[in-house]
């Protein structure tokens, strides 16, 4: 079975199978069970950032697909939401070794 997550705010729109509080951890998914996770500005909200970060990559199989969007830092708009609790650049996900 391939199961695809796609992080969302908490609501149960047509097609989702689980929802989960991403400040908690996805124990609804065991280890290496994920083959596709689609985050559309989602982590801007996440306060417990890296736990989640940990545990995308547990649910994750290795040859997993992780596909994220966020609000430039630049972008006037990543401002305009008080639920906002982070805010990226595009070198927020480079490795520094790259």
């Amino acid at each position: 079975m391939q199961i695809r997550v796609f992080l969302s705010d908490h609501i149960a729109l047509e097609g989702v199978d689980i929802m989960a509080d991403f400040n908690q951890a996805l124990s609804l998914l065991s280890d290496d069970s994920v083959s596709y996770i689609h985050s559309l500005h989602t982590l801007e909200h996440i306060e417990n950032f890296l736990p989640l970060m940990k545990e995308l990559w547990r649910v994750s199989q290795k040859d997993a697909q992780i596909e994220i969007v966020v609000p430039h830092i630049s972008n006037a708009l990543a401002y305009s939401d008080s639920a906002h609790v982070r805010f990226y650049t595009m070198f927020y996900f480079v490795s520094p070794e790259d």
